[in-house]
């Protein structure tokens, strides 16, 4: 009997226990502290608490999306950030990620989610276009979107063209590069010539349209202008990581200036990384294959090839060139 009288004491006890070690006080400048370091166990747990105090912080809600980011969970992602736009509706930033979210989605999705999804990234990316005008970033997104969706989703090139236009107001020299790029990958030639010729007389003193010009040579097989254009980049910017891979490639294409391409591309590798958009040194490291295979240095080729290889396994380009190399 006397055991039941101890239970409210076990019960005092445990309480006392619990209200002894609250947890640690976390603030939003303390949890974006973590997320910026990458401790991301320690950012989630931040957070995680923070949203228990305060439902309604659209910034936790945002980094908590961020961090599902870094882990690939697109579905998380979306869902995260469709709550920070319930949350903050104005906040254009939320808009733009929002419609990168249900892209990533539509990729992985079944033919029968698709269209759904896409409609969706289309609304998300034209609300951020809406709130943030002036945001070149949002509208290049809504560009891509335009260019790469099918006309029932609500994608179009007359639609990206206008996106371009509609930079004008704001950038001019931006606009025109926007304008040869929707040309230049629909190989309206001509027209992208046009718009990146503007551009380079609209900004005299900047290397991007010339090196625009001259992948636009390259892929036209006007390999003497693609030279032309990217030695009058790196005279001017000799490090300029574009000019020096696509002159290697030039090289390769046109089986001239081996000597001077060979040497590019390995000034490009000379850097362990570059930034987003540009080739990998694992496709560097498969150029430099090709070029050596012309010059006829079987042996350099091969080891450029198992360079490429060791750096992307799976880089079917150098894996297939090794073995034609193969005795």
């Amino acid at each position: 009997m006397h055991r039941f009288r101890l239970l409210p004491l076990v019960l005092l006890a445990a309480t006392t226990v619990l209200h002894a070690a609250p947890p640690p006080a976390v603030d939003l400048p303390a949890a974006r502290a973590l997320f910026t370091a990458r401790r991301d166990a320690e950012a989630q747990s931040a957070l995680d608490h923070l949203l228990l105090a305060d439902p309604t912080n659209h910034e936790a809600v945002y980094l908590l999306g961020r961090l599902a980011k870094r882990r690939s969970d697109w579905k998380t992602v979306a869902e995260r950030y469709e709550r920070c736009t319930q949350l903050a509706p104005t906040v254009a930033l939320y808009w733009a990620d929002l419609g990168e979210a249900y892209g990533k989605l539509t990729n992985k999705a079944g033919v029968f989610h698709q269209l759904g999804l896409a409609r969706k990234c289309r609304a998300a990316l034209e609300r951020a276009v809406a709130l943030a005008p002036t945001e070149l970033e949002y509208r290049r997104g809504l560009i891509e979107f335009y260019e790469q969706a099918p006309f029932v989703a609500g994608g179009g090139r007359d639609k990206a063209l206008a996106q371009a236009a509609a930079i004008a107001a704001h950038d001019p020299y931006a606009s025109a590069l926007a304008t040869g790029g929707i040309h230049a990958r629909a190989k309206d030639w001509a027209e992208a010539e046009r718009a990146f010729k503007s551009a380079a007389t609209l900004r005299p003193d900047s290397t991007e349209p010339t090196a625009a010009l001259g992948l636009l040579f390259a892929d036209q097989g006007r390999h003497a202008e693609a030279f032309a254009a990217f030695d009058q980049v790196l005279a001017r910017e000799p490090g300029n990581l574009v000019a020096l891979y696509q002159l290697g490639r030039v090289a390769v294409l046109s089986g001239q200036r081996l000597g001077e391409g060979e040497a590019a591309l390995r000034r490009y590798l000379e850097h362990p990384t570059h930034p987003a958009g540009h080739p990998t040194n694992a496709h560097a490291q498969c150029r430099l294959g090709e070029l050596l295979a012309r010059r006829g240095d079987t042996a350099g080729a091969r080891a450029a090839y198992e360079a490429a290889l060791r750096l992307d396994p799976g880089l079917k380009p150098a894996a297939e060139a090794l073995r034609r190399l193969a005795p």
